[in-house]
Order: structure tokens, then sequence, then C-alpha cells
């Protein structure tokens, strides 16, 4: 177990993951004694979320966990995520927006109701959350491009947290989509959620002093730039001068959450990149860790990867299976990883300390000095 707890002055940025598909989470130690967390997944040995566990080895209160996120609702970022929500009774919540509210909750309602008839839920989790604010009588809110999310106060530093997406035009078109996956949900008996909800990602950026991080979660880059990284890159009123040194890459590396901009107007010329792989789906692939090694010497996985580069193919019936079901293919083997980053936010010009913890790893570049 990982017990070292941050001292006062610290700033942590922690990633934990698993290289099985089983998810990531991010984990966020703000102020004095201030924490957050982003996604969550579980521990299949112990049923536990692993930012929980987390939490708990190094001794934090979590009374003092400030605010929980959910970035999008694909399992292996939304699993265990209710557990946490109850066992922080202090802690803000906040999802992706979307302007038709209601039809959203009918839809995350439709969802479980299916799945106790025996139909798989893409929302279920998610369902849990909302039912537990409400029996606490708190409130939630809606990520959207520009928002702040969490601002503490503490030893004379501003530490500010923003969602950067969904963009406006992102939550325009998903509101046409519930109406028509509550459409088609009346005449399916499988998830509800036929398409991918990484383009609703919350992206994020941390704020503190002369200091930024940036938090891909699993956003993609956009068809245009009224979405995705292309909408934050030429639109965010977010971002600013300022460029992070520490940069979560997005969808575990994946091709469509890469854009060259990104580097040239969010991201330090060196900075410390961290992923999780996800090897159900082979990423990240060869190509991709090559791209990222161009922008930076400092890459860190929760866990060891095969890179490939193409993805593994499998008969068509098999697919269309898969497709039909939206069943969730990830390996057996769990492999839980840790890779924490440290700062101390009174010493001016600090810079971040990462270390590795359980399988994770530096990722080792061929290139020539």
């Amino acid at each position: 177990m990982i017990t070292q707890s941050p001292l006062s002055t610290e700033v942590e940025v922690t990633l934990i993951g698993t290289g099985g598909g089983y998810g990531e989470s991010v984990v966020l130690k703000l102020g004095i004694d201030k924490w957050i967390v982003i996604d969550s997944c579980v521990n299949p040995e112990t049923k536990e979320p692993l930012a929980l566990e987390y939490l708990i080895g190094i001794g934090a209160d979590l009374s003092k966990v400030v605010l929980i996120v959910c970035t999008h609702w694909h399992s292996n970022h939304i699993a265990g995520l209710s557990k946490l929500l109850e066992k922080c009774p202090n802690c803000e919540f906040s999802f992706s927006s979307v302007n038709d509210l209601n039809k959203f909750l009918l839809l995350c309602e439709l969802d479980y109701s299916k799945s106790l008839k025996g139909s798989k839920s893409s929302t279920k989790e998610f369902a849990k959350c909302l039912e537990i604010i409400n029996d606490r009588g708190t409130y939630f809110t809606k990520a959207q491009s520009d928002l702040l999310l969490m601002k503490i106060e503490e030893n004379l530093c501003n530490f500010e947290l923003f969602a950067l997406s969904p963009s406006p035009k992102t939550v325009i078109n998903f509101d046409g989509e519930i109406s028509k996956l509550i459409t088609q949900f009346g005449t399916r008996n499988t998830a509800i959620i036929n398409k991918s909800p990484n383009d609703k990602s919350v992206a994020l950026l941390l704020k503190f002093n002369d200091v930024r991080v940036l938090l891909g979660a699993d956003l993609e880059i956009g068809k245009d730039n009224h979405e995705g990284w292309r909408h934050i890159v030429y639109k965010s009123k977010a971002k600013d001068k300022t460029k992070s040194k520490l940069y979560k890459i997005p969808h575990h590396g994946s091709h469509n959450g890469y854009l060259k901009e990104i580097f040239e107007v969010l991201v330090d010329e060196h900075p410390t990149l961290k992923l999780t792989p996800f090897r159900s789906s082979n990423l990240p692939r060869e190509d991709m860790i090559e791209k990222y090694s161009n922008h930076s010497k400092e890459i860190y996985s929760t866990s060891a990867f095969l890179v490939s580069k193409k993805p593994k193919k499998r008969d068509k019936s098999i697919e269309k299976i898969i497709e039909r079901n939206t069943l969730a293919i990830s390996e057996i083997k769990f492999n839980y990883g840790v890779v924490r980053s440290r700062i101390n936010y009174e010493i001016k010009h600090d810079t971040w300390k990462t270390e590795v913890f359980e399988s994770g790893l530096k990722v080792k570049i061929n290139q020539e000095d």
C-alpha cells in the first residue's frame, strides 16, 4: 500500500490506472488539505474504487474531498464512482453538460429500469451518483467549456480548476442525440449508449501561481474548430499564455486525442506526460508513442504496454455482436499502477517530482541524444 502523504504546501497530481482496460482515475491535492477526484475505476480483486484505496492508504481525510468529476460515462472511467461519492460526504459532483437535462435524466432512468431486467446498463453507475446527490439535498454542476469548477484560496495562493469542454456545439448536438437514443431505446434491449461519449468528455485545466496542469480525459480532437480539442485550442477563454508542464494524455494515447496544436498553444516545450494504456484496444500504438516522444522524453505510464501499428483484427461476425450488444472486451490480468507528481507551491520556480508505484513506469524512448 502507498502510504506517504503530501506536505501541506504540496500540490499533488496522481494518475491511477490499469493496463487491462479496468480504467483510470486522477487524484488532485490542492491547498493545505483539499482533494479532488476525477473519474473512477475499480480494483477487480477488492471491488473497491482505486482512488478510494489510494486516499485511505496515504491517510487522506475523505471529508476533505471537495469535488468529484465524472468526465464521461465510459465504464472504464465511471466504475465505482457512486461508492466513492458515498464515502466523501462533503464533495460537490460535476459531469458533462447537457442543455436538456430532464431528457438526459429520463434516459438514465430508462436505462436503469431495463438493467433490472437483464439489459447491460451504460449509465447505471451515473444514475446511482445522481440518487446520492438527491438524497443529500445538495446539487451538481454541469461542466462545460470555460467553466470554473473549483476555486480554493489558501496560504496566499489561488487554485482554480477549469473545465475546458464540452464545447457549446457539442452540448447542442448531444441534446438532439438524447432524443434519438430515447426513441431507439424503446425497441432495444441492450445498452443505450451506442455512440461514443468521448466527444462530450470533460478536459480540465488546473491553475495556481505560474503553474498549469492539463488533464485530457478521453476528449477527441473534434471535426472542426467548434468541437473537442480544436475548440479548446482556438476558442477557449480559460487558457492563458502560461503553458502546462504536466499533461495527462487523452484517450490512452489514441490518435483521435492527438493534435499538434495542443503542444503549440497549451503545453510547455519540455513537459511531463502521463497516460494509461488500454490493452484490449492496443493503445497506445507505436506511431503515437513516436509522436509524443517528439514532444517529451518524460513520458510515464501506469503499466507496461505492447505497442502495435495496427489494431487487432477480429472476425466480422464477432465485431457485429460487440457493436450490437456494446460489450466491453478486456483482458483478465489486472495491472495496477500509480504515477504521482508533487510540487511545492510555496517555493518559487519549484519543479514537478514524479514517482511511479506498483506497475507504473517511465516509458523508454528510442531516440538518439
